[in-house]
């Protein structure tokens, strides 16, 4: 994903409540496919953990991701995950290539859900680029919960400027690690803490 701004791009906005849920994804290859996942995590007082989450980064200008991070890095954003989250989900699916766009509108739709059923004030959804945030907007429309007043959620996109988006960056890298058989220790604390069931 990019770390551009974009003008549908909502970093820097206030949070409309203290339950704040975050998703992005991860892509994995496998075969000739990939295994596409969504990793959701909520929070409660979000502005206390985004300071726990900038505090990482203090000597770098930077954000946190995942897949270009060292083992350091890896067991703080696990530390303040398994600390600060009072939830995690995981949704995922193997896909073909070409599958990507209509499994992530699956996918984001059953995270929607799971974030309803969490009593989430806010979702934020990692801004991917144009073309991708409207059909976001347009699955989460189409959401069975959604109404002409749209869902009992606000959302918005941020870029991975928004410090809350590196847990589900998190959650999302640990367990796509964990299906193409990278490595099952991140994933493995997440159940351990119970943020996440077994697989």
């Amino acid at each position: 994903m990019t770390d551009r701004p974009r003008p549908e791009v909502a970093d820097g906005q206030p949070f409309a409540g203290d339950v704040v849920a975050v998703v992005d994804e991860s892509v994995h290859e496998a075969g000739g496919g990939v295994y596409y996942v969504v990793g959701a995590a909520v929070v409660v007082d979000p502005t206390r953990v985004t300071a726990e989450l900038r505090a990482l980064i203090t000597e770098r200008s930077n954000v946190v991701h995942w897949a270009r991070e060292g083992p350091a890095m890896r067991t703080r954003m696990l530390d303040v995950l398994c600390e600060s989250a009072v939830a995690a989900s995981v949704q995922w699916s193997a896909t073909g290539r070409r599958g990507q766009i209509e499994t992530r509108a699956r996918l984001l739709t059953e995270i929607a859900t799971w974030v309803y059923g969490e009593g989430a004030d806010h979702l934020v959804i990692e801004s991917s680029d144009t073309t991708m945030n409207r059909r976001d907007r347009q699955t989460l429309a189409r959401h069975p919960m959604a109404t002409e007043g749209g869902l009992v959620f606000r959302y918005d996109h941020r870029s991975k400027q928004e410090p809350l988006l590196w847990l589900a960056d998190t959650v999302a890298s640990a367990v796509g690690e964990h299906l193409i058989g990278k490595g099952s220790g991140a994933y493995e604390r997440l159940v351990e803490a119970r943020l996440l069931p077994p697989l």
